[in-house]
């Protein structure tokens, strides 16, 4: 039987396992962070605000303003692009926390990306598609939803304030 006392370390052996053993960690907490999102990528991308110049996300930043047809430019494309969808006026960047699997290309609620989804929301519909009489059209003011449609409207305003940020508001053109 072979026991602990036969092996003999000495001093570069010692450094040796150090070393390996912080290789290893290293690697294991890049590879965490990596993996922690869904898609594979970082999750703190930087989102460009309308002069095409980095803006940190941030609830203390200014947002940006965005218009329908701008908006409709953020369908995240590109695996570090962000993914904006508006609802009642308000812009969030849904391509964190898990949102990129479902809104980015591919995704069973890519419908939503890059839109106002208010009224889709408000009514779970599932529609063809952002349409150019919509992007051109003012924003909804949502005043002829019935109580169920606020209410289920409401709710995505919950999920969407407590899982996503802000990132900014919707315009008229």
């Amino acid at each position: 039987m072979v026991s602990f006392s036969d092996f003999k370390l000495d001093k570069s052996s010692i450094t040796q396992i150090v070393l390996l053993t912080g290789v290893i960690l290293s690697a294991h907490i890049l590879y965490s962070k990596l993996t922690s999102s869904p898609s594979g990528y970082p999750l703190h991308a930087k989102a460009k605000n309308k002069n095409g110049q980095n803006k940190t996300k941030s609830k203390n930043k200014e947002h940006v303003k965005l218009t329908k047809r701008q908006l409709a430019s953020y369908v995240g494309k590109l695996p570090l692009d962000p993914i904006y969808i508006a609802i009642k006026g308000v812009v969030y960047d849904v391509s964190v926390n898990g949102g990129r699997r479902f809104y980015g290309p591919g995704g069973a609620y890519s419908i939503f990306a890059g839109r106002d989804a208010s009224r889709l929301f408000s009514r779970f519909d599932f529609d063809e598609g952002v349409t150019q009489e919509e992007l051109d059209s003012p924003i909804d003011k949502l005043d002829d939803l019935s109580p169920e449609e606020q209410d289920s409207l409401d709710a995505y305003i919950q999920l969407f304030e407590s899982k996503y940020e802000r990132v900014g508001i919707l315009v008229d053109n």
